[in-house]
């Protein structure tokens, strides 16, 4: 079962941060799952809001993609008095450089054609696979149009119930996953997406009687704030 730290450690550290995925490593994920969105000047940046307030503890800082990258760089993400700044997605590349896979929400519009265009040339000129990487969205046309860009990268549904249109969705995407929240999640609904040919990624797990219980219903893969949760079951 795939093992995927939900925006990093983030349990640990703050999210969507290199210290988050580095603990994530260190506590030996298979996957590390993260969110992208562009800034001013089209740099793809990894950060889950769309405004910047939570993150930096700035009331009024507004939204992200409102600011420039260097404008972004100055924004402290850290907590506990070590600063974090906002890394691009080319930094958390570099800084992964192939010890998990990686998994990429698309948060921000045309997210998808910048990270297509990373990874290929990541692929191209750096030795990675296609297979590092899932696209994930809840956004089924931003998933189509990804594939228009990049059709070898496997893509991920995201959603909180499984949609009442999932077959259609399924004949006309090429989907490797759907990503679903573990509170609406039945065990026949992982049987009959693993029918179809589609695996099972639950979210945010991060209780042990939650992680037995998806073991038991078979799911491909958890996403936890805790990775350490998952390897302890």
């Amino acid at each position: 079962m795939l093992k995927a730290a939900h925006r990093g450690a983030s349990g640990y550290e703050p999210e969507n941060t290199l210290r988050a995925f580095r603990k994530a490593i260190a506590m030996d994920a298979d996957m590390i799952e993260l969110d992208v969105r562009l800034s001013k000047d089209s740099e793809v940046v990894v950060f889950h809001d769309e405004k910047l307030d939570r993150m930096t503890g700035q009331r009024n800082a507004g939204f992200l993609k409102d600011y420039e990258l260097s404008e972004l760089k100055k924004f402290d993400v850290g907590k506990d008095g070590k600063p974090q700044h906002i890394p691009t997605l080319q930094e958390v590349f570099d800084c992964v450089n192939r010890h998990v896979k990686i998994n990429i929400e698309l948060k921000g519009e045309n997210t998808e054609k910048f990270v297509g265009r990373l990874i290929e040339q990541y692929v191209q000129e750096k030795g990675w696979l296609y297979s590092d990487f899932i696209i994930s969205s809840f956004d089924a046309d931003r998933l189509k149009r990804f594939h228009d860009y990049s059709p070898k990268v496997k893509l991920g549904l995201i959603c909180k119930k499984l949609p009442t249109n999932i077959r259609s969705l399924i004949k006309t995407i090429p989907l490797y996953s759907v990503h679903i929240s573990g509170v609406f999640l039945t065990q026949r609904q992982v049987e009959a997406l693993h029918n179809n040919g589609v695996k099972v990624l639950v979210w945010t797990v991060n209780g042990t009687n939650l992680v037995e219980k998806f073991k038991r219903w078979k799911a491909d893969g958890l996403f936890s704030d805790y990775p350490d949760l998952l390897m302890k079951n």
